[in-house]
């Protein structure tokens, strides 16, 4: 797949157009992370950054790989800069949620995940988005959902019942106590 990523680089003239450079360069750093060169995808969108941090999509992309490579404070840098360009970007706060999160900041985490689904919770287009996102998020903060302090954390968004249900499912589901598990899936089940 390398292979096949670096020949496609070279082949491809994208000169003097910009979506298709991004396009390219896109897909260029998928084949890389299908192929597990994390590394290369990374370089491909740091290149990729360095020319248009303004778009979206490259500046979403790349602080992805940031995270997956375990540099969440490089990727928080990106992910700023991209909120302050669009206070609505809500992949981005899913994203700084998740950064958070490797740095066990449970709470910018949460509160992270907060904004992201008030974002998200104003466009009923991204309804699908909102569950998969949270679902998504909820099986990683399993991993260290656990102690008084994590709790205490949680137990102070209980107001975002939606976020708090899908957390309580997941741990429950982890636990082995189906019981709580599915009387929290039944809550968040509740709201449609």
């Amino acid at each position: 797949m390398k292979t096949y990523a670096e020949a496609f680089d070279k082949q491809f003239d994208t000169s003097g157009n910009k979506d298709t450079e991004i396009k390219k360069k896109l897909f260029i750093a998928q084949m890389y992370i299908d192929s597990n060169n994390k590394e290369a995808a990374e370089q491909t969108l740091r290149e990729l950054y360095g020319k248009y941090p303004e778009e979206t999509d490259v500046s979403g992309q790349y602080a992805s790989i940031l995270n997956e490579n375990k540099k969440p404070d490089d990727a928080l840098k990106v992910l700023s800069a991209a909120i302050s360009r669009d206070p609505n970007d809500y992949y981005a706060e899913y994203l700084s949620a998740l950064s958070f999160l490797s740095k066990n900041d449970v709470v910018n985490s949460l509160d992270r995940m907060g904004k992201f689904e008030a974002i998200v919770e104003k466009n009923p287009d991204l309804a699908p988005a909102l569950d998969e996102s949270l679902y998504s998020y909820s099986l990683k903060f399993s991993a260290i959902f656990s102690g008084d302090q994590v709790i205490s954390e949680v137990e102070k968004i209980k107001s975002n019942t939606v976020l708090y249900n899908y957390l309580y499912a997941i741990k429950g589901w982890k636990e082995k106590n189906s019981d709580q598990s599915n009387e929290y899936i039944g809550r968040s089940e509740a709201r449609f």
